[in-house]
């Protein structure tokens, strides 16, 4: 759950979210169960310290918090993991650190956080700005709470802001998706990245 696809990049896999979209095709754990939580975290952070080791003097340039919602992490966890990266790994002076996160489990104390440590980049998982589309695929999402967690971001400080959409999804049409990527582009997000819709198969994953 920790890998380097390149000398001088890490990846920290984080697999739970607070509920499974039935577009998604990750391997992802819905479970409020804490103490399952808590001993995989402690399980990163020894991979952590491990992969340190190997890398032991090696610049790393790029580090990516992916999961599943890395931000669903009770900001205690995310902090550790994030303090080991600092104190166990030679960070390049231009480290690129980018964390994965949903606009509902944004807060602003949780943008100060990532701040502290660097992240340069948030990539927010919105998927889609129409409500009845987001409804369709499980997601509740509003779009006050987009505008709430790119705020709380900004005011960190945190310098670059992604939003990742899917095209397509169940009851689009062109019209909707150009309405709502619109209403998305008023909030001048750094970068964009759209993904195209295909159905998937599997089941959400119990504790």
């Amino acid at each position: 759950n920790i890998f380097c696809p390149g000398l001088g990049d890490l990846g920290v896999h984080v697999p739970y979210c607070e509920k499974k979209c039935s577009f998604c095709y990750c391997d992802t754990i819905i479970t409020q169960d804490s103490d399952q939580v808590d001993l995989y975290v402690k399980g990163l952070r020894a991979e952590l310290l491990r992969m340190a080791t190997t890398l032991r003097g090696v610049p790393v340039h790029t580090v990516y918090f992916g999961g599943g919602t890395p931000t669903v992490l009770p900001i205690a966890l995310l902090r550790g993991l994030l303090e080991d990266i600092r104190t166990h790994f030679t960070l390049a002076d231009d480290v690129h650190l980018n964390m994965e996160a949903t606009p509902f489990s944004m807060t602003r104390q949780l943008a100060i956080v990532l701040a502290e440590y660097g992240t340069d980049r948030v990539t927010l998982g919105i998927q889609s700005n129409d409500p009845g589309i987001l409804a369709a695929v499980n997601r509740t999402q509003s779009f006050g709470q987009v505008t709430a967690a790119v705020e709380a971001l900004r005011e960190a400080g945190v310098p670059y802001i992604n939003f990742d959409l899917v095209g397509g999804l169940p009851d689009d049409t062109e019209e909707r998706f150009a309405d709502g990527f619109a209403g998305l582009l008023d909030l001048e997000p750094d970068m964009v990245h759209v993904y195209p819709y295909s159905p998937v198969g599997g089941a959400q994953r119990s504790p």
